[in-house]
């Protein structure tokens, strides 16, 4: 029986190739996650502050505690 085998390492182009490709699809779900997260806290934030304060007569202040 006899095999043959391919070796593809970092000395060749395909090699080099497929590792930049390897690395762009790992950034590509860190970098939704992290979109995603800076939504959330931005509208976690932005709820926290329409609880917190109010606009009134133009003004912004803050809620009172009735």
């Amino acid at each position: 029986m006899t095999t043959t085998t391919t070796l593809i390492g970092q000395a060749s182009m395909l090699g080099a190739g497929g590792m930049l490709v390897l690395g762009l699809l790992v950034l590509f779900p860190l970098t939704a996650l992290v979109k995603l997260l800076k939504e959330v806290m931005l509208d976690y934030r932005g709820r926290e502050f329409r609880e917190t304060f109010e606009l009134k007569d133009g003004v912004i202040k803050k809620r009172s505690l009735e």
